[in-house]
């Protein structure tokens, strides 16, 4: 992650901090985020991704802030309107469905929650515990957490995937074709961490089918609005403040 740019969330979370400790009555959001948005907009450091051909097109002048509250509000200023390709943000929603649909304890047995120290990608991970069960952040656990989603059929795991994040997002989400082209022309190597884990069973499902599910999941179009509001379900104990649906079990999230 860019350092400053992780700088720009933590200023601008002790902003709002600073702001709700000072006053009674509510913090004038917007103008905050505005002052961080006009501070930071100038800030190029950094590039877009370029290992996948479809995404290095993107961009890097977009620049947007959107706060969602608990409470149901939204606030938000810059490129708002601009979409982008959900890639590894998408792991954690997916999650999320995976523990609703099994729960905690059989997530954790067959996932694991162990940093491996290596980069995200890394097949030498997965060789050195010989399949043992990572984390679901990591690519290779990532997949196995599509694996794990309960499904009829292919189509079936992929709606489900696609449901949930409709209803963490409050809208109607759609897969960027292109991307999701480019990444499954390029994705030789999440292929073959799908064939290894298979091949030490931690897999469970076919790992063709997971892994063009998983880079379908991964090419899910988002704007910051969107996103915001999917944050906005976990702050909010797992239940959506813009739906009302409850879409994690609240003693889940912390977990």
């Amino acid at each position: 992650m860019n350092v400053k740019f992780l700088g720009t969330c933590i200023l601008t979370a002790s902003l709002l901090f600073s702001a709700a400790a000072q006053a009674q009555s509510a913090p004038d959001y917007a103008s905050i985020i505005e002052q961080a948005h006009q501070k930071y907009k100038s800030n190029h450091d950094g590039k877009v991704a370029d290992y996948i051909p479809a995404l290095a097109s993107y961009s890097p002048n977009n620049f947007a802030i959107t706060l969602a509250t608990v409470e149901g509000k939204i606030y938000q200023t810059g490129d708002v309107t601009k979409a982008f390709p959900m890639e590894s943000l998408s792991k954690v929603f997916t999650l999320a469905l995976a523990m609703e649909q099994r729960g905690p304890q059989e997530v954790l047995d067959k996932l694991g929650a162990n940093a491996t120290g290596l980069p995200f990608n890394s097949g030498l991970a997965v060789e050195l515990t010989q399949g043992a069960p990572e984390n679901p952040l990591v690519n290779a656990g990532a997949m196995s957490t599509v694996s794990l989603i309960a499904a009829k059929d292919k189509t079936d795991r992929w709606n489900n995937i696609l449901n949930n994040l409709n209803a963490w997002a409050d809208s109607s989400l759609s897969v960027n074709e292109p991307v999701f082209h480019s990444e499954m022309e390029t994705n030789q190597h999440n292929q073959a961490l799908a064939m290894l884990m298979n091949s030490y069973r931690s897999f469970y499902g076919d790992p063709q089918e997971a892994v063009e599910i998983y880079t379908r999941q991964c090419s899910v179009d988002i704007t910051v609005e969107q996103l915001a509001k999917m944050g906005a379900v976990l702050a909010n104990n797992g239940k959506s403040p813009f739906n009302g649906k409850q879409l994690l079990t609240a003693s889940y999230v912390p977990q």
